[in-house]
């Protein structure tokens, strides 16, 4: 795994992460037979804005490369997806 994050002049956020899953059955197939995916990378990127200490918008991008895998046996991964939304602390 591997994450970094980087600071515009204290406004801007810009952060990735890579993650790099290993060989492992997804399921089994008509005869029983073990069914197996390879090494499969997950890319997510995200960003921030503040607009002040309280206030801030985002936007992340996951599984950039809209990979069809599993996590876990018979546990699909979610493809392709954007959040975006706002903050506020009290």
């Amino acid at each position: 795994d591997l994450w970094e994050s980087y600071n515009f002049a204290s406004k801007v956020w810009i952060s990735t992460e890579i993650f790099m899953y290993g060989n492992r059955v997804m399921t089994l197939d008509s005869m029983d037979a073990p069914v197996s995916q390879g090494i499969v990378p997950d890319i997510n990127l995200s960003a921030d804005y503040r607009f002040t200490e309280r206030i801030s918008i985002f936007l992340g991008l996951n599984n950039i490369l809209g990979n069809d895998w599993q996590r876990w046996y018979n546990y699909r991964a979610t493809p392709f997806n954007v959040r975006a939304g706002a903050t506020f602390a009290f």
